[in-house]
């Protein structure tokens, strides 16, 4: 009985590694995935910043428009 269980509990340690080798494998190809999206990344950043930008200035001449307008207090 004693065998039996030894067995077991190889049988039970081998299923474990095959699957942290699968796990590796899943890695492998995410990081993959993820080098062939980042170029796609770079290229969309800047376009983003310059909305941003955008929307500063945008913001800040609303802001200073407001201050100058006749009708404002300061």
């Amino acid at each position: 009985m004693f065998g039996v269980m030894t067995a077991r509990l190889g049988v039970m340690l081998l299923g474990v590694a095959g699957m942290a080798m699968g796990a590796m494998g899943v890695v492998r190809r995410l990081l993959v995935i993820a080098r062939l999206v980042m170029p796609g990344g770079f290229a969309v950043m800047p376009g983003r910043m310059l909305m941003m930008f955008g929307g500063l200035v945008m913001m800040l001449d609303g802001v200073l428009a407001h201050k100058s307008s006749p009708g404002s207090d300061s």
